[in-house]
This record gives C-alpha cells, sequence and structure tokens, in this order.
C-alpha cells in the first residue's frame, strides 16, 4: 500500500500512517521492517532524514513496538538486490528518488555494519559547488525546471527543451557517481532503482556517463542494471530484513 505524506509531515502524522495500515491487517501481529530515507544508527535511531525532517531523532521502536528492523532505506534496497547474491560478491545499489540514496555490500559485508551512518553518496561533493544530490536528485530537477514530475514527464515526450536538457544533465551527473563507484570499489553489480528513473532520458544519460568516465576494463567486469521491482524494491528489503 502506497500512503501519501509530503516533505513536511509530522512524525505523529507518519506514525499514525503507519498504525493505520498496520490496523488494516486484522490485527495481527506481526514484526514490522521500517526503511528510513535517512541516517540509522546501530540501536535503530534517525539520526538525520533530510527527506522527512520531522524523523530526526526517533526511534521507531518507542512508537512501534513491533518494529524489529529499522535500517536505512538503501540498505534495505541492497537486502532485497543481494537476497540471492554470491557471498563472495561485491554489491553497491543507488537510489535515484527525491534524494540520492546508496549502499555498498564487499565481500558479503555491507559497509553499515561496520560504520553505520556511512555512504551517504548524495553529500558527495560535485562539481565546483555543492554536492551530488543538488545535481541528480529527483528535488533537484523538480526545482530546476519548476514542474511537478507529471509535468515534468510530459515535457520531456513533448520535447520540451528545458525539460530534456534538465533530465540529461541530472542523469549525466548519476552517471558520473556510478563511474565513481565503479572505479573505486570495482563492484560486480550496481544495482539501481527510485522514482528518478522514469523520467525518459535519465537512465540513457547516465548509462552514457558511466561509460565515459569509468575505467574501460573495470566496467566491463560490472553489471549495471535496474532492479526488479524497483518501486518496491525498500519495502521489500525492509521486510526481509525483519527475517
Amino acid at each position: 500500500r502506497e500512503l501519501s505524506s509530503g516533505r513536511n509531515a509530522s512524525r505523529e502524522q507518519l506514525v499514525a500512517l503507519m498504525r493505520q495500515t498496520l490496523n488494516d491487517l486484522a490485527g495481527e501481529r506481526l514484526p514490522l521492517g521500517i526503511a528510513v530515507p535517512g541516517l540509522v544508527d546501530a540501536t535503530g535511531r534517525v539520526v538525520d532524514c533530510d527527506v522527512l525532517p520531522s524523523l530526526t531523532s526517533w526511534r521507531p521502536q518507542d512508537d512501534l513496538p513491533l518494529a524489529s528492523a529499522v535500517l536505512n532505506d538503501g540498505e534495505a534496497a541492497l537486502r532485497r538486490a543481494t537476497a540471492e547474491a554470491a557471498p563472495e560478491e561485491t554489491v553497491a545499489v543507488v537510489g535515484a528518488g527525491t534524494a540520492i540514496a546508496a549502499a555498498i555490500r564487499i565481500a558479503g559485508r555491507s559497509v553499515r555494519d561496520v560504520r553505520p551512518t556511512a555512504v551517504e553518496l548524495g553529500y558527495v561533493p560535485f562539481g565546483r559547488t555543492g554536492r551530488l544530490d543538488d545535481y541528480a536528485a529527483g528535488y533537484a530537477l523538480l526545482e530546476k525546471t519548476g514542474m511537478t514530475p507529471t509535468e515534468l514527464q510530459a515535457a520531456i515526450l513533448a520535447g520540451n527543451s528545458l525539460a530534456v536538457e534538465a533530465t540529461a544533465e541530472a542523469g549525466d551527473a548519476l552517471g558520473l557517481a556510478l563511474a565513481m563507484l565503479v572505479n573505486l570499489l570495482q563492484p560486480h553489480r550496481i544495482a539501481l532503482y527510485g522514482g528518478t528513473l522514469r523520467y525518459e532520458g535519465y537512465l540513457a544519460a547516465a548509462r552514457m556517463a558511466v561509460q565515459r568516465a569509468a575505467h574501460p576494463a573495470l566496467l566491463a567486469d560490472c553489471q549495471i542494471d535496474v532492479l526488479a521491482e524497483p518501486e518496491i524494491a525498500v519495502a521489500a528489503g525492509a521486510a526481509l530484513a525483519t527475517l
């Protein structure tokens, strides 16, 4: 089920939405996995959350006792991406949504197992000023064009030059970040997910930038693809984390 919230939703509103969903499950006492678009420490406390600021400092277990797993959204997607991966594989996931998310597993172990609030790819400095989020993330693309998601997609398909060029530039920025991961880690796979991928031209521009910027020998050994059912990858990973 998908419920609308919005960036300015209060913690109380968000918890109420979760409780409503749980109550609709006929009172079943099920373990609950929660994936948060922000920094989550080893105790399950939300250290920082740009996308939903009211969740900063939240401990979900205090409001939702059934919460048996609380993790970063990129980390949840990584659980989904590596559910059937060989233990020795190095895998990265990158989410292109409102902001840029990422998680990395090296030879079977997640970086966040060692440093729980690491792998903030969206905060990586990018260009002469700013960070990757400011160039590649969905919120930056919408701010640059002044359009809603529906308007942007329609404008791209209609050939609007502002929409087409802005989307290509955002995809190019994502692709350069992917090339950085290829060059630094030589992963076996980089799996992508997130709503910004649906904008026509974004993913194609990212793939072109990877080809341009990644070391050819390293790129030849790396599979870059989109996660199956990318719209539910985070939720599925959160569910896997409860097992």
